[in-house]
């Protein structure tokens, strides 16, 4: 979900860091914005309703790396929708049916690769999803968060409690 226009508002104070520098603290990770990415590289199958697990894989490849970094994550997922986002949620579920519609068209011309860019802006991240995940993660010792609403919040908190770090992006 995330707040719209968050990122440059906070970029001056965004550093870049290499993974080393956190070894042996705990950093917060935005499950869903995770999700988001790890789910591009299957956005066609996961849009045409195709099971798969690819999503899954590139998460905990994502985070395994942090992991054997020697770092500690707490992964933190989307609660419940907001009510004053409802239009929002309207106007990104319109994108995301618009995009699939352009995609499949695309994919009957055999244009394949622009076909995928359009799936990939047609993909919705499921709380089924994030539990498959979720249970993963757990497996590995991590621990999920699921916050009230959405996960800045809970991030934020994260990090001004101490229990955190830092926010670690894809």
């Amino acid at each position: 979900m995330g707040v719209t226009g968050l990122l440059p508002a906070v970029k001056s104070g965004v550093k870049r860091r290499h993974l080393r520098d956190f070894q042996g603290q705990t950093l917060a990770i935005d499950g869903y914005a995770w999700l988001h990415r790890a789910a591009m590289c299957c956005a066609l199958q996961l849009c045409t309703g195709v099971q798969t697990d690819k999503y899954i894989r590139a998460f905990m490849r994502r985070l395994d790396g942090l992991l054997s970094a020697g770092v500690r994550a707490i992964v933190v997922f989307d609660g419940g929708r907001l009510p004053g986002k409802q239009g929002e949620e309207q106007a990104r579920k319109q994108r995301r049916e618009d995009a699939r519609a352009r995609a499949v068209a695309l994919l009957r011309e055999g244009n394949r690769g622009a076909a995928a860019e359009m799936f990939s802006r047609a993909l919705d991240i499921t709380p089924d999803m994030a539990h498959k995940v979720s249970v993963h993660c757990e497996a590995r010792g991590v621990q999920c968060v699921v916050a009230p609403y959405e996960a800045d919040a809970q991030l934020a908190y994260l990090c001004l409690s101490g229990r955190s770090f830092g926010v670690r992006g894809w």
